[in-house]
């Protein structure tokens, strides 16, 4: 989920956000729950308290194969499994486990973010449900760990010991000898009195995330902490190079530290170029300075939620781009209520490209 001044365009029944390069806001909608009926019942968020067992879903297409079975791309974005992940919807994050068998997204549902999953099975992939983590609580933001073991989110659920929401903050949950996943825990050595969004794990695992906290060098900064026998050490500022005094905010870390994704409004990415940069570590540990993706890829200013597939081969991310009508075309009632149910309706929406474009944008290269 993005923090900071750049904010995809969502749809009417989504979190509504007003910006600014001075910052972000956001709001909840003081509406009773309508629409979404289905999809807020399975979460555990609808008015009424959720089923206990969800009927299969009707009309699930079949799907198998590594990546939900869709075509890989190439060098340019497309929409990452239309109709199934990429819907009208607003839909964010991209996370495969380790071995490409399970794949996690959130749903912006208009009063809260739920993650969803979708499992491959021995007849193919089975429609995505709720993760157990999140039923019940808002859920958005999530990174796995590269043993598999370890899933990181944000929510605002109560902190422990407490009755009413915090603020977004980072929890954890592992998995159990029965390969599901245990009770969240809030890593309260990592967290704020301020909101933390987007964790992503290094192999060491190194945690880098986005904070708002007091003290840093803009509005919303990219922290690190280190795991150290076991427990995470203080977060430290990642630094200027990659800090500005705008707004940075989500950020994929690549597992060997190397090269570095992040959304940002502070650096500079050109004209029509995007929102998305990448940065290197040398070999002195330092950053270099971020280049735009635009630079090799079509982009757009409301690209954010940076993700790399587990093999490295394929990135991941989340745009609101614009596929239908517009104001050159032609807006009809069929029109716009068709657009309700399709991507590219002005909701944010799930892409892939081929990752090709680390090693072309590479110092040096």
């Amino acid at each position: 989920m993005l923090d900071g001044g750049l904010v995809p365009r969502r749809s009417t029944l989504a979190t509504r956000r007003t910006s600014s390069r001075g910052g972000t806001v956001r709001t909840r909608h003081a509406k009773p729950c309508v629409g979404l009926a289905a999809l807020m019942l399975s979460a555990g968020l609808a008015c009424a308290p959720a089923p206990e067992a969800e009927a299969p879903a009707a009309g699930f297409p079949a799907l198998s194969g590594p990546y939900l079975g869709q075509t890989p791309p190439g060098s340019q974005p497309e929409l990452f499994a239309p109709g199934v992940i990429s819907t009208g919807l607003a839909e964010l994050n991209s996370v495969f486990t380790p071995d490409g068998g399970e794949f996690y997204y959130a749903v912006d549902i208009g009063l809260d973010w739920v993650i969803m999953v979708t499992r491959q099975t021995d007849t193919g992939w089975a429609a995505p449900e709720a993760a157990s983590f999140t039923r019940g609580h808002s859920g958005v933001d999530l990174c796995i760990s590269t043993d598999g073991q370890r899933l990181l989110f944000c929510s605002d659920r109560p902190r422990p010991g407490a009755d009413a929401r915090g603020p977004m903050d980072i929890w954890m949950v592992e998995r159990t000898p029965e390969g599901t996943w245990s009770e969240p825990v809030n890593l309260e050595t990592v967290n704020s009195d301020s909101a933390e969004f987007y964790p992503t794990l290094t192999n060491d695992g190194t945690l880098y995330f986005v904070s708002r906290r007091e003290g840093g060098l803009g509005g919303s900064d990219i922290y690190l902490s280190r795991l150290v026998d076991g427990e995470y050490t203080a977060p430290e500022n990642a630094g200027p190079v990659l800090n500005t005094p705008g707004f940075e905010g989500d950020t994929f870390v690549a597992p060997d530290e190397s090269y570095i994704i992040l959304n940002s409004r502070g650096h500079d990415p050109g004209p029509g170029s995007g929102s998305l940069f990448i940065s290197y570590r040398g070999e002195d540990g330092t950053w270099s300075p971020p280049r735009s993706l635009g630079e090799v890829m079509n982009a757009d200013r409301s690209d954010f939620c940076p993700m790399m597939s587990p093999d490295g081969q394929y990135f991941f991310f989340s745009s609101a781009r614009p596929g239908f009508g517009g104001a050159g075309g032609l807006i009809t009632w069929n029109g716009l209520n068709d657009a309700q149910s399709r991507p590219e309706n002005g909701s944010t929406d799930v892409y892939w490209v081929d990752a090709g474009f680390v090693e072309k944008l590479r110092p040096g290269q």
